[in-house]
């Protein structure tokens, strides 16, 4: 992200980035192809952002990075910086309200032509940062009966992550990222549903009530796409997935206006029968 001596840019790229960022009122924002070496901080003061990456070493060749470039406002409020855990994976703990908390965490992933021994260094990586978090704190006004059960909470979701982690070893080593990817996020989201439990929404949304149908029409453009990859130059794939895109939108605008329409006569229905009364 900083230009050669050679270059006739007036600013460094960071400078330019951050007054994009700036414009578009973006509080923080996860970078990658940062290319700095090792890790560090630099601050653009006139944009009012700062930028924190995490990088290979000064002698290795710099062909990834990552960092987060976040406002001045809240950076100065951080109460831990970002740490950099390799030169594709950074994590940020955020503090919100009511003693709350988020951890980000900037990704750059391999592409399916990099190295093997890359790739598998990279979702090991990974997959240890997923299952071992940053423990947040607790303030004070927490009562104890909460603190012990949020403990419990994490210890029974770390062990219960590990054990599936550990139990599909194999498959994680002999299947491409793609699939990979697919099978940490459905093992994230079954062990914290059977930890946890899944929280039920009273108000329901058009969303919510076509969630299958959505994921369907997800699921087969997501489909038409990984062809597109295997085959970029063949035009019936690329027709076929531009088909799926606009089967997607047009199928969700239908569906959005359908749950107002049916929201409107029912919002109309009891207003009428009000006014009967």
């Amino acid at each position: 992200m900083q230009d050669s001596d050679e270059s006739d840019r007036p600013q460094r790229r960071t400078a330019l980035v951050a007054r994009e960022l700036a414009k578009l009122d973006i509080d923080i924002a996860a970078i990658s192809e940062v290319r700095f070496a090792e890790q560090g901080s630099l601050t653009e003061h006139g944009a009012g952002y700062t930028l924190y990456w995490s990088g290979k070493g000064r002698d290795e060749r710099r062909l990834s990075g990552v960092g987060f470039m976040i406002k001045n406002s809240i950076a100065n409020k951080l109460q831990n910086l970002p740490v950099g855990h390799s030169d594709r994976l950074m994590s940020l703990r955020l503090p919100l309200q009511d003693n709350q908390s988020v951890t980000l965490i900037s990704v750059y992933a391999p592409t399916l032509q990099a190295d093997p021994a890359t790739k598998e260094t990279f979702y090991t990586e990974l997959r240890s940062l997923l299952a071992n978090p940053p423990v947040k704190r607790k303030g004070p006004q927490m009562k104890r009966l909460q603190v012990d059960r949020l403990h419990g909470l994490k210890e029974k979701f770390q062990d219960k992550l590990s054990e599936r982690l550990n139990r599909d070893e194999d498959k994680w080593q002999t299947e491409d990222p793609e699939n990979q990817w697919q099978q940490l996020k459905t093992v994230l989201q079954e062990t914290a549903a059977e930890v946890v439990g899944n929280s039920s929404r009273k108000n329901r949304d058009w969303f919510d009530e076509n969630d299958s149908s959505i994921d369907a029409l997800l699921q087969s453009k997501r489909s038409c796409y990984q062809r597109t990859l295997s085959k970029p130059d063949d035009p019936p794939t690329k027709a076929a997935y531009r088909e799926a895109c606009n089967t997607l939108q047009r199928k969700l605008r239908e569906m959005q206006n359908k749950w107002w329409t049916d929201m409107a006569e029912k919002i109309q229905y009891f207003a009428d029968t009000v006014k009967r009364q």
